[in-house]
């Protein structure tokens, strides 16, 4: 018993002068945890002895209150931005859990720690894309900022690559459509992947590896492929949306990439079914002998019907078992193959008409799927895709081919509906889109403007834009349209 009181006499000599104890008095890490140890543990063992408790040092109420809402420290700081041990944690867990699905890259390791000592800007950029919108609008300046520095260094490394590809699949929210850098970021980790030799993934290495400041950019040969098989994935994706050749193609190491049994079966469905989309596409509206690329409508038609038997036959070989970011991208095609029935020129026959109904059917179907999926947390792609199926529907109410209008109108209005909600400002892209689908089944044609036929699937998007333009006054870059020179003219400028 009088051992015990002497130890709690040496505790009470080891406190402070200003009330805080030492790290002697009590082994804790948490200033509230000594607190309650001495309030609560002191008392008993005082009785115990049989003599009575020593009062606990006196603290003032603000210094109590600054104590409880004291902030974490700091574990993680770009510029001025700074996140805590926790909130690392819950990123990389709700980035892995929710996001990496989409895009199911393999990565060198999955730990925070390892991940920022390899590549800072992978690091921020999976934090971004799990996180808040509140939490993406302060990380955007600091990312971008990384970006440029990276970009601007001497040594080239595999997560690098891997973060563009994150900030391609879920960028920062813009106001306008030629604000968004994501075909800028896959041009770039395209050119990096080849600089690295992981356009030929069946080879051990890049002949850059063998100098000592390259050494950080070596991969085992799994992540090699999948990196260059992502890198080819959102290529094809960021492509067909914009209407334009994709910059990577199809060689023989890749094609057999996909039958790799180590590939995710996602990554090898999604790789498939952009090729075939990225093969029609040009074949239908890039290849062809008039100057815009486009096949005269006889060929149109016939192609149309084989890429559509193509689609098909891939369906039964290798897309029996599909989850839902490949069956959008699959109808995602389907409805893209199908949309070139839609261009003005096309003259109507029965067999027309019956592509034209498949589209109608494939857009509602994308459209219903879009509408169940969580669109803050899946991929800007859905997003874009399922606007895609809107404006598919504007074009075939316009021509009048559809006998279920209200239908229609409905689908329409629920993609409206969708991108309302996803919109974090009054300025976002996705909430300027809601006016100018719920105006353009009923506005007319000025043809101020020739059609759009030049931007291959896309000329649907970029052709209804061109008439709703030519009907608001407010929106003409022209008093006088018909002096306007529209040649060359960017129409990615038109919401404004």
């Amino acid at each position: 018993m009088s051992s015990e009181i002497q130890e709690l006499r040496k505790a009470l000599v080891n406190t402070s002068p200003d009330g805080s104890y030492s790290s002697g008095a009590l082994r804790t890490e948490n200033t509230n945890e000594v607190q309650i140890g001495w309030a609560v543990q002191l008392p008993v063992a005082a009785e115990e002895c049989g003599v009575s408790a020593p009062e606990p040092p006196a603290h003032d109420a603000s210094s109590a209150v600054a104590s409880e809402s004291a902030s974490p420290r700091p574990y993680r700081i770009v510029g001025l931005f700074t996140l805590t041990a926790g909130q690392v944690k819950e990123h990389f867990r709700a980035y892995f859990a929710r996001c990496h699905r989409y895009l199911p890259l393999e990565l060198k390791s999955r730990d925070p720690d390892d991940v920022y000592l390899n590549s800072p800007l992978l690091f921020w950029a999976i934090c971004a894309a799990a996180s808040s919108w509140k939490l993406q609008s302060q990380l955007e300046v600091e990312i971008k900022t990384l970006v440029a520095t990276t970009l601007h260094s001497k040594v080239r490394a595999i997560e690098t690559v891997q973060a563009l590809l994150v900030l391609c699949m879920w960028p920062f929210r813009v106001s306008k459509l030629h604000e968004d850098p994501s075909h800028f970021y896959i041009g770039l980790a395209t050119q990096m992947c080849l600089q690295l030799g992981l356009h030929r993934p069946s080879q051990p290495h890049s002949h850059l590896v063998d100098r000592p400041e390259y050494q950080s950019m070596i991969a085992d040969a799994h992540v090699k492929t999948t990196t260059w098989l992502a890198c080819f994935v959102v290529n094809q994706m960021q492509s067909s949306y914009l209407g334009v050749p994709p910059s990577i193609l199809v060689d023989l190491n890749l094609a057999n990439s996909f039958d790799n049994p180590k590939v995710d079966k996602t990554l090898s469905q999604l790789c498939r079914i952009y090729h075939l989309l990225s093969q029609s596409c040009l074949a239908i509206s890039a290849n062809g002998p008039t100057p815009s690329g486009m096949l005269a409508p006889d060929a149109r038609l016939l192609m149309m019907k084989l890429c559509d038997e193509h689609l098909s036959t891939l369906h039964a070989q290798y897309l029996q078992d599909m989850n839902d970011i490949v069956q959008v991208s699959f109808l995602y095609s389907r409805l893209q193959t199908c949309s070139f029935a839609l261009l003005d020129d096309m003259p109507v026959t029965d067999e027309l008409v019956q592509i034209i109904n498949s589209a109608e059917e494939t857009a509602c179907e994308l459209i219903e799927l879009c509408y169940g999926m969580n669109l803050a947390v899946a991929p800007y792609i859905i997003r874009q895709v399922m606007c895609y199926g809107a404006f598919v529907l504007v074009r075939i109410m316009r021509l009048q081919h559809s006998t279920q209008r209200e239908v229609l109108e409905d689908n329409i209005e629920r993609v409206c509906q969708a991108m309302s909600t996803t919109a974090s400002a009054d300025d976002g892209i996705t909430r300027k889109l809601c006016p100018i689908l719920r105006a353009l089944p009923y506005v007319e044609d000025k043809s101020h403007t020739s059609p759009i036929m030049s931007r291959m699937a896309a000329s649907i998007v970029y052709d209804s834009i061109r008439i709703y333009w030519n009907n608001s006054d407010a929106r003409r870059p022209s008093r006088e349209p018909l002096t306007f020179d529209f040649d060359g003219y960017d129409w990615n400028t038109l919401l404004l």
